[in-house]
C-alpha cells in the first residue's frame, strides 16, 4: 500500500487575534475606500497590494537580533586581554615542553589573574 505523507508547512509567525485585529481593520478600511478596477488581473493585483501593506503593518518583520556571548564587564579592559592572552601563551609552551620552569610561569600567570 501507498502511504501518503502529509507534509505541513512551517510557520514564520506566531498569530494571535490581537495581531489580527489591526489587520482586519486596515483592509476593512482600505477596501472600502480602493477602486478595484476593471479587469480581473487590476482586481488581483490591488488585492494582494492591499494584503502585503496590512501584513506589513500588523506583524513583525524580523525578531530582534540576540547577542549568544555575554558582553564584558565594565572594568574589563585591554590590559585584562593582554594578560588572559599571555597566560594562554605561557600554558602553550607548557604543554609543549613541560619542565619545571615553564610549569612555576604557568603558576605565576595564573597567579597574577
Amino acid at each position: 500500500m501507498c502511504s501518503e505523507r502529509v507534509i505541513r508547512p512551517v510557520r514564520k509567525f506566531k498569530i494571535t487575534n490581537s495581531c489580527l485585529d489591526p489587520c482586519h481593520e486596515f483592509l476593512q478600511a482600505k477596501c472600502d475606500e480602493t477602486q478595484m478596477g476593471h479587469s480581473a488581473n487590476e482586481k488581483i493585483k490591488n488585492i494582494i497590494e492591499l494584503i502585503q501593506a496590512a501584513a506589513e503593518l500588523s506583524f513583525k518583520k524580523n525578531v530582534p537580533f540576540t547577542s549568544k556571548r555575554k558582553s564584558s564587564p565594565p572594568w574589563w579592559d585591554d590590559e585584562c586581554n593582554q594578560m588572559v592572552n599571555q597566560r594562554k601563551i605561557i600554558l602553550a609552551k607548557y604543554k609543549f615542553e613541560r619542565t619545571l620552569e615553564n610549569y612555576i610561569k604557568w603558576k605565576e600567570a595564573q597567579v597574577q589573574i
